[in-house]
Protein backbone atom coordinates (compact mmCIF):
# COMPACT_ATOMS: atom_id res chain seq x y z
CA UNK A 1 0.00 0.00 0.00
CA UNK A 2 1.44 3.36 -1.03
CA UNK A 3 1.56 6.42 1.21
CA UNK A 4 -0.96 8.21 -1.00
CA UNK A 5 -3.37 5.27 -0.88
CA UNK A 6 -3.05 5.02 2.89
CA UNK A 7 -3.71 8.74 3.27
CA UNK A 8 -6.77 8.77 1.02
CA UNK A 9 -8.28 5.85 2.92
CA UNK A 10 -8.36 8.04 6.02
CA UNK A 11 -11.99 8.71 7.00
CA UNK A 12 -11.06 12.37 7.44
CA UNK A 13 -11.36 12.83 3.66
CA UNK A 14 -14.94 11.50 3.81
CA UNK A 15 -15.94 14.10 6.39
CA UNK A 16 -15.71 11.88 9.48
CA UNK A 17 -13.07 11.05 12.09
CA UNK A 18 -12.43 8.43 14.78
CA UNK A 19 -12.00 9.19 18.45
CA UNK A 20 -11.41 6.38 20.95
CA UNK A 21 -12.80 3.81 18.54
CA UNK A 22 -15.97 5.78 17.75
CA UNK A 23 -16.64 7.41 14.37
CA UNK A 24 -17.94 10.99 14.44
CA UNK A 25 -19.19 13.32 11.69
CA UNK A 26 -16.75 16.21 11.40
CA UNK A 27 -17.45 19.89 10.87
CA UNK A 28 -14.46 20.31 8.55
CA UNK A 29 -14.85 21.00 4.84
CA UNK A 30 -14.45 18.02 2.51
CA UNK A 31 -11.74 19.11 0.05
CA UNK A 32 -12.16 16.19 -2.40
CA UNK A 33 -15.62 15.80 -4.02
CA UNK A 34 -17.16 12.46 -2.98
CA UNK A 35 -17.65 11.38 -6.62
CA UNK A 36 -13.94 11.78 -7.33
CA UNK A 37 -12.89 10.14 -4.06
CA UNK A 38 -15.09 7.12 -4.84
CA UNK A 39 -13.45 6.67 -8.26
CA UNK A 40 -9.98 6.93 -6.73
CA UNK A 41 -10.80 4.35 -4.06
CA UNK A 42 -12.18 1.99 -6.70
CA UNK A 43 -8.72 1.89 -8.29
CA UNK A 44 -6.94 0.80 -5.08
CA UNK A 45 -5.43 -2.69 -5.20
CA UNK A 46 -5.58 -2.95 -8.98
CA UNK A 47 -2.38 -3.71 -10.85
CA UNK A 48 -1.40 -2.32 -14.22
CA UNK A 49 -3.01 0.50 -16.14
CA UNK A 50 -6.61 0.01 -17.05
CA UNK A 51 -7.70 1.79 -20.21
CA UNK A 52 -10.42 4.19 -19.20
CA UNK A 53 -13.53 4.76 -21.27
CA UNK A 54 -14.14 8.15 -22.96
CA UNK A 55 -16.81 8.86 -20.33
CA UNK A 56 -14.17 8.59 -17.59
CA UNK A 57 -11.67 10.98 -19.19
CA UNK A 58 -12.56 14.59 -19.91
CA UNK A 59 -10.86 16.12 -22.94
CA UNK A 60 -10.41 19.42 -21.06
CA UNK A 61 -9.08 17.82 -17.87
CA UNK A 62 -5.37 18.25 -18.67
CA UNK A 63 -4.99 21.59 -16.91
CA UNK A 64 -5.10 23.80 -20.03
CA UNK A 65 -8.21 25.67 -18.90
CA UNK A 66 -7.92 27.38 -15.54
CA UNK A 67 -10.11 29.31 -13.14
CA UNK A 68 -10.28 33.04 -13.97
CA UNK A 69 -10.38 34.17 -10.32
CA UNK A 70 -7.09 36.09 -9.74
CA UNK A 71 -6.52 34.45 -6.36
CA UNK A 72 -7.32 30.96 -7.58
CA UNK A 73 -6.16 30.26 -11.17
CA UNK A 74 -6.33 26.51 -10.53
CA UNK A 75 -7.06 24.04 -13.36
CA UNK A 76 -10.49 22.65 -14.12
CA UNK A 77 -11.14 19.07 -13.08
CA UNK A 78 -13.42 16.57 -14.76
CA UNK A 79 -16.36 15.61 -12.56
CA UNK A 80 -18.90 13.68 -14.69
CA UNK A 81 -22.39 12.95 -13.48
CA UNK A 82 -24.27 9.82 -14.41
CA UNK A 83 -27.86 8.68 -14.42
CA UNK A 84 -29.16 5.14 -14.66
CA UNK A 85 -32.31 4.75 -16.75
CA UNK A 86 -34.85 2.77 -14.79
CA UNK A 87 -36.46 1.32 -17.90
CA UNK A 88 -33.33 -0.10 -19.53
CA UNK A 89 -30.63 0.08 -16.86
CA UNK A 90 -28.37 1.97 -19.29
CA UNK A 91 -26.02 4.56 -17.82
CA UNK A 92 -25.95 8.07 -19.28
CA UNK A 93 -22.90 10.23 -18.55
CA UNK A 94 -23.00 14.01 -18.33
CA UNK A 95 -19.49 15.47 -18.76
CA UNK A 96 -19.10 18.35 -16.30
CA UNK A 97 -16.09 20.39 -15.20
CA UNK A 98 -15.46 22.80 -12.36
CA UNK A 99 -12.56 24.57 -10.69
CA UNK A 100 -10.46 22.26 -8.51
CA UNK A 101 -10.55 25.00 -5.81
CA UNK A 102 -7.39 23.56 -4.27
CA UNK A 103 -6.58 26.97 -2.80
CA UNK A 104 -10.00 27.10 -1.14
CA UNK A 105 -10.79 30.50 -2.70
CA UNK A 106 -14.41 29.70 -3.55
CA UNK A 107 -16.68 29.29 -0.58
CA UNK A 108 -18.97 27.12 -2.70
CA UNK A 109 -18.79 25.56 -6.15
CA UNK A 110 -22.54 25.85 -6.59
CA UNK A 111 -23.35 27.20 -10.05
CA UNK A 112 -19.77 26.66 -11.26
CA UNK A 113 -20.27 23.31 -13.02
CA UNK A 114 -19.99 23.71 -16.78
CA UNK A 115 -20.94 21.10 -19.36
CA UNK A 116 -18.33 20.03 -21.93
CA UNK A 117 -20.61 21.00 -24.81
CA UNK A 118 -20.90 24.52 -23.36
CA UNK A 119 -17.10 24.82 -23.52
CA UNK A 120 -17.00 23.66 -27.16
CA UNK A 121 -19.70 26.18 -28.07
CA UNK A 122 -17.78 29.05 -26.49
CA UNK A 123 -14.62 28.16 -28.43
CA UNK A 124 -16.49 27.85 -31.75
CA UNK A 125 -16.54 31.60 -32.68
CA UNK A 126 -12.76 31.49 -33.18
CA UNK A 127 -13.18 29.29 -36.26
CA UNK A 128 -16.41 30.75 -37.58
CA UNK A 129 -14.75 34.15 -37.91
CA UNK A 130 -11.62 32.95 -39.76
CA UNK A 131 -12.03 32.88 -43.52
CA UNK A 132 -9.58 33.77 -46.29
CA UNK A 133 -9.91 32.99 -49.98
CA UNK A 134 -7.82 30.40 -51.82
CA UNK A 135 -6.39 33.16 -54.01
CA UNK A 136 -5.17 35.13 -50.99
CA UNK A 137 -3.82 31.96 -49.40
CA UNK A 138 -1.75 31.27 -52.53
CA UNK A 139 -0.34 34.81 -52.49
CA UNK A 140 0.68 34.38 -48.85
CA UNK A 141 2.31 31.02 -49.59
CA UNK A 142 4.27 32.47 -52.54
CA UNK A 143 5.45 35.40 -50.42
CA UNK A 144 6.54 33.07 -47.60
CA UNK A 145 8.52 30.90 -50.02
CA UNK A 146 10.32 33.93 -51.42
CA UNK A 147 11.01 35.28 -47.98
CA UNK A 148 12.46 31.95 -46.86
CA UNK A 149 15.03 31.97 -49.68
CA UNK A 150 16.10 35.52 -48.80
CA UNK A 151 16.50 34.57 -45.14
CA UNK A 152 18.59 31.52 -46.03
CA UNK A 153 21.07 33.66 -47.96
CA UNK A 154 21.41 36.24 -45.20
CA UNK A 155 21.67 33.69 -42.43
CA UNK A 156 24.37 31.71 -44.25
CA UNK A 157 26.46 34.88 -44.44
CA UNK A 158 25.94 35.54 -40.74
CA UNK A 159 26.82 31.94 -39.88
CA UNK A 160 30.15 32.27 -41.69
CA UNK A 161 30.98 35.34 -39.59
CA UNK A 162 30.24 33.41 -36.39
CA UNK A 163 32.44 30.54 -37.57
CA UNK A 164 35.34 32.93 -38.26
CA UNK A 165 34.97 34.46 -34.81
CA UNK A 166 35.08 31.02 -33.17
CA UNK A 167 38.23 30.09 -35.08
CA UNK A 168 39.89 33.37 -34.04
CA UNK A 169 39.12 32.58 -30.38
CA UNK A 170 40.68 29.13 -30.73
CA UNK A 171 43.85 30.70 -32.13
CA UNK A 172 43.94 33.15 -29.23
CA UNK A 173 43.53 30.27 -26.78
CA UNK A 174 46.53 28.48 -28.31
CA UNK A 175 48.68 31.64 -28.12
CA UNK A 176 47.78 32.13 -24.47
CA UNK A 177 48.87 28.57 -23.73
CA UNK A 178 52.23 29.22 -25.40
CA UNK A 179 52.67 32.41 -23.33
CA UNK A 180 51.92 30.45 -20.18
CA UNK A 181 54.47 27.77 -21.07
CA UNK A 182 57.09 30.47 -21.73
CA UNK A 183 56.31 32.06 -18.33
CA UNK A 184 55.30 35.31 -20.03
CA UNK A 185 51.94 35.35 -18.18
CA UNK A 186 50.98 33.90 -14.84
CA UNK A 187 48.58 31.00 -14.41
CA UNK A 188 45.99 33.36 -12.85
CA UNK A 189 46.17 35.66 -15.89
CA UNK A 190 45.87 32.64 -18.18
CA UNK A 191 42.77 31.33 -16.41
CA UNK A 192 41.11 34.77 -16.36
CA UNK A 193 41.60 35.24 -20.11
CA UNK A 194 40.52 31.68 -20.91
CA UNK A 195 37.29 32.29 -18.96
CA UNK A 196 36.57 35.37 -21.10
CA UNK A 197 37.35 33.43 -24.28
CA UNK A 198 35.03 30.57 -23.28
CA UNK A 199 32.19 33.03 -22.58
CA UNK A 200 32.62 34.67 -25.99
CA UNK A 201 32.78 31.28 -27.70
CA UNK A 202 29.59 30.24 -25.97
CA UNK A 203 27.83 33.37 -27.25
CA UNK A 204 29.05 32.85 -30.82
CA UNK A 205 28.02 29.17 -30.73
CA UNK A 206 24.55 30.08 -29.50
CA UNK A 207 24.18 32.69 -32.26
CA UNK A 208 25.29 30.09 -34.81
CA UNK A 209 22.72 27.58 -33.50
CA UNK A 210 20.00 30.23 -33.83
CA UNK A 211 21.09 30.87 -37.42
CA UNK A 212 20.99 27.16 -38.24
CA UNK A 213 17.52 26.93 -36.76
CA UNK A 214 16.34 29.78 -38.95
CA UNK A 215 17.47 27.94 -42.08
CA UNK A 216 16.06 24.59 -40.95
CA UNK A 217 12.55 25.59 -42.01
CA UNK A 218 10.93 25.06 -38.61
CA UNK A 219 9.53 28.59 -38.58
CA UNK A 220 8.15 28.00 -42.09
CA UNK A 221 6.39 24.85 -40.90
CA UNK A 222 4.73 26.90 -38.18
CA UNK A 223 3.70 29.61 -40.65
CA UNK A 224 2.20 27.07 -43.05
CA UNK A 225 0.40 25.38 -40.15
CA UNK A 226 -1.28 28.67 -39.25
CA UNK A 227 -2.09 29.32 -42.91
CA UNK A 228 -3.73 25.92 -43.30
CA UNK A 229 -5.80 26.54 -40.19
CA UNK A 230 -6.91 29.98 -41.40
CA UNK A 231 -7.88 28.68 -44.86
CA UNK A 232 -9.89 25.66 -43.72
CA UNK A 233 -10.62 26.60 -40.11
CA UNK A 234 -14.26 25.57 -39.94
CA UNK A 235 -13.65 22.26 -41.72
CA UNK A 236 -10.68 21.42 -39.50
CA UNK A 237 -12.72 22.26 -36.42
CA UNK A 238 -15.74 20.11 -37.31
CA UNK A 239 -14.00 17.04 -38.71
CA UNK A 240 -11.61 16.15 -35.89
CA UNK A 241 -11.95 13.94 -32.84
CA UNK A 242 -12.28 15.73 -29.46
CA UNK A 243 -8.55 15.47 -28.85
CA UNK A 244 -7.75 16.67 -32.38
CA UNK A 245 -10.10 19.61 -31.87
CA UNK A 246 -8.32 20.39 -28.62
CA UNK A 247 -4.92 20.45 -30.37
CA UNK A 248 -6.38 22.77 -33.01
CA UNK A 249 -7.62 25.04 -30.23
CA UNK A 250 -4.14 25.21 -28.73
CA UNK A 251 -2.81 26.44 -32.08
CA UNK A 252 -5.50 29.11 -32.30
CA UNK A 253 -5.81 30.55 -28.80
CA UNK A 254 -4.05 30.77 -25.47
CA UNK A 255 -4.67 31.43 -21.77
CA UNK A 256 -8.20 29.95 -21.61
CA UNK A 257 -9.87 30.61 -18.26
CA UNK A 258 -13.35 30.04 -16.90
CA UNK A 259 -15.04 33.02 -15.27
CA UNK A 260 -18.11 31.50 -13.65
CA UNK A 261 -19.66 29.79 -16.68
CA UNK A 262 -18.09 32.18 -19.20
CA UNK A 263 -14.99 31.12 -21.10
CA UNK A 264 -12.35 33.76 -21.85
CA UNK A 265 -9.25 33.38 -24.02
CA UNK A 266 -6.87 35.25 -26.35
CA UNK A 267 -6.62 34.47 -30.05
CA UNK A 268 -2.97 34.02 -30.96
CA UNK A 269 -1.35 36.99 -32.69
CA UNK A 270 -0.16 34.92 -35.66
CA UNK A 271 -3.74 33.88 -36.40
CA UNK A 272 -5.00 37.46 -35.97
CA UNK A 273 -2.44 38.67 -38.52
CA UNK A 274 -3.39 36.06 -41.12
CA UNK A 275 -7.09 36.68 -40.51
CA UNK A 276 -6.61 40.44 -40.83
CA UNK A 277 -5.12 40.01 -44.30
CA UNK A 278 -8.63 39.40 -45.62
CA UNK A 279 -9.66 42.93 -44.73
CA UNK A 280 -6.40 44.59 -45.77
CA UNK A 281 -5.53 44.18 -49.48
CA UNK A 282 -2.18 45.96 -48.90
CA UNK A 283 -0.89 43.32 -46.45
CA UNK A 284 2.16 42.62 -48.68
CA UNK A 285 3.56 46.01 -47.70
CA UNK A 286 3.91 44.98 -44.06
CA UNK A 287 5.92 42.23 -42.42
CA UNK A 288 5.76 40.69 -38.98
CA UNK A 289 9.12 41.41 -37.39
CA UNK A 290 9.14 38.20 -35.38
CA UNK A 291 9.34 36.11 -38.57
CA UNK A 292 12.86 37.41 -39.20
CA UNK A 293 15.82 35.73 -37.51
CA UNK A 294 18.44 37.92 -35.87
CA UNK A 295 21.00 39.77 -38.00
CA UNK A 296 18.78 39.81 -41.10
CA UNK A 297 19.08 43.01 -43.10
CA UNK A 298 16.29 43.21 -45.64
CA UNK A 299 12.56 42.63 -45.95
CA UNK A 300 11.57 40.35 -48.80
CA UNK A 301 7.87 41.19 -48.46
CA UNK A 302 8.39 44.95 -48.61
CA UNK A 303 7.70 46.66 -51.91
Amino acid sequence: MTGIELRLKNKFYEGTFHWKGIEYKGNHKVIIPPSILDRVKASFGKRGCKKRSPEEVGVFSGGWIRCAHPECQRPLIFDPKKRVLKTTGNVIYFPYYHCSNSRDVHGSLKGMNVNEEQLWEQFAPIFRNIKISKELAQKIADALNGYQETVKTEVNETSQVHESNIQALEEKRNKLFDLLMDNVITEDDYRAQITRIDEKRKNYSKAQEDSNLATSGLWMVKAKEILELATHAETVWKSGTPHERLETLKKACSNPRLDGLTLRYEIKKSLQVVSGMTENPKWCGRQESNLRPSDSKSDALSN
